[in-house]
């Protein structure tokens, strides 16, 4: 339950920091659970990243932490049913960069408001995202939703 979040975060933050990203700019990473929470922390570790390349502790990377983030990774909502947390990831990562998805058969979709439960469509519809864009949404599995 824990350990496997931390450890996705962990990857991502070694991939954005070792460079390889600016061999591959044009890779997309979806990472699931809210992005494992990666971007709540995303200015302390572009902060860190920053100083400990000053120094010579980490290597140089053309963009900062945040930059990577936002160009090549995704989020799914799967299994995070906070709204705060939902409208938090809109408005850092944009629209386009947070899919829709669930821990099925741990959770399971509401068929109202085009497959978001009630708070979500509500945090959506307060986002300013129109009911066609909720409803077609990027799906991880293939597909729109």
């Amino acid at each position: 339950m824990w350990g496997y979040g931390m450890e996705v975060g962990t990857h991502a933050v070694r991939i954005m920091a070792s460079g390889v990203l600016d061999r591959f700019p044009k890779l997309k990473i979806v990472i699931g659970h809210m992005g494992e929470a990666v971007h709540f922390w995303l200015w302390r570790i572009t902060f860190m990243n920053s100083r400990n390349q000053t120094v010579g502790r980490s290597p140089k990377t053309q963009l900062t932490m945040a930059e990577y983030f936002l160009r090549n990774f995704a989020i799914t909502t799967s299994g995070m049913e906070d709204d705060l947390a939902l409208e938090y990831s809109i408005k850092k990562l944009g629209e386009d960069n947070v899919m829709w998805a669930i821990d099925y058969p741990t959770s399971r979709p509401s068929r109202r408001c085009g497959g978001w439960t009630r708070p979500r469509c509500r945090t959506l519809s307060r986002q300013g995202l129109r009911r066609q864009r909720r409803t077609h949404l990027p799906h991880p599995a293939g597909g729109l939703v």
